[in-house]
């Protein structure tokens, strides 16, 4: 398994519309992905909510690379 940490610094004013896209584009886009077991986002300190954790985890470091290199994820 591979796993792997984002760390997304995010204006307050924009945290909304941040996990919106999560949520609506870039969760169901990495869903289809053969590979791939879960991915989540995560606050990554309560008291800061503008800073965000995804971690993304691949059965493979293959997977890995084909969903870094899809059409999806060049979006």
């Amino acid at each position: 398994m591979i796993e792997r940490h984002l760390t997304f610094n995010v204006y307050k004013d924009k945290k909304e519309e941040f996990k919106k896209v999560f949520v609506e584009e870039y969760g169901p886009a990495m869903a289809v992905m053969l590979g791939l077991i879960r991915v989540d986002l995560l606050v990554n300190r309560p008291d800061q909510l503008s800073q965000y954790q995804m971690v993304i985890r691949f059965e493979s470091a293959e997977t890995a690379v084909d969903w870094h290199s899809s059409a999806a994820h060049q979006l």
